[in-house]
């Protein structure tokens, strides 16, 4: 039986304060049923957050109208 596995375990720390938001927010509401579900929520908004950023970055970069065409020094800013 090959079946490759849906999760992995991975340890990380994390600062006091923010365990005890997260504690909190678990025990609190009825949105996660623990920290594990809480964490993996969040990387995947971040992921997603992330995606968009890199995606307008290499948009934003690749639009040659973005950069100055001109023949102009850069030292000076005039333009021959």
């Amino acid at each position: 039986m090959n079946e490759e596995k849906r999760t992995i375990f991975i340890g990380i720390k994390i600062p006091p304060g923010l365990n005890q938001r997260i504690e909190e927010d678990v025990k609190n509401t009825e949105d996660f049923r623990n920290k594990s579900e809480w964490i993996v929520a969040a990387i995947r908004a971040y992921e997603e957050q992330r995606t968009k950023l890199i995606a307008e970055r290499k948009k934003a970069f690749s639009d040659e109208s973005n950069f100055i065409t001109s023949s102009g020094n850069l030292r000076t800013g005039r333009v021959k």
